[in-house]
């Protein structure tokens, strides 16, 4: 993409004309099924603190998963450590999971009928 194309796009994406800000998944869509401005609203701030809760989860599965590398990789593994940091792995997996699931019952009940 050249660098016009871009400037272009992001121009658009944060200059629309109604004014919502992160607004461009809601355009182009009928309107008895678009979202209301407090919708809008309301569903970025849903995924704004789904990022946040799930950022620093996603940063310690990143270490957790450099670190078991590094145990696997030797030539004489720790086979207790390596369950030790599956089991851990998997907790973060799940943490992210749920909160991703709640945040989606949570955006879901903004919709109206």
């Amino acid at each position: 993409m050249d660098k016009r194309k871009k400037t272009t796009f992001t121009q658009s994406y944060i200059n629309n004309e109604d004014g919502f800000g992160i607004n461009w998944w809601n355009e182009n869509i009928p309107l008895q099924i678009k979202f209301s401005s407090n919708q809008i609203v309301e569903l970025n701030e849903y995924r704004v603190d789904l990022d946040l809760k799930i950022l620093h989860l996603q940063t310690e599965l990143k270490v957790l998963e450099i670190e078991i590398k590094k145990y696997i990789e030797r030539d004489y593994a720790d086979l207790s450590k390596i369950k030790e940091l599956y089991t851990q792995i998997l907790d973060i997996q799940n943490q992210i999971s749920y909160a991703r699931i709640e945040a989606r019952e949570s955006m879901n009940g903004l919709c109206t009928n």
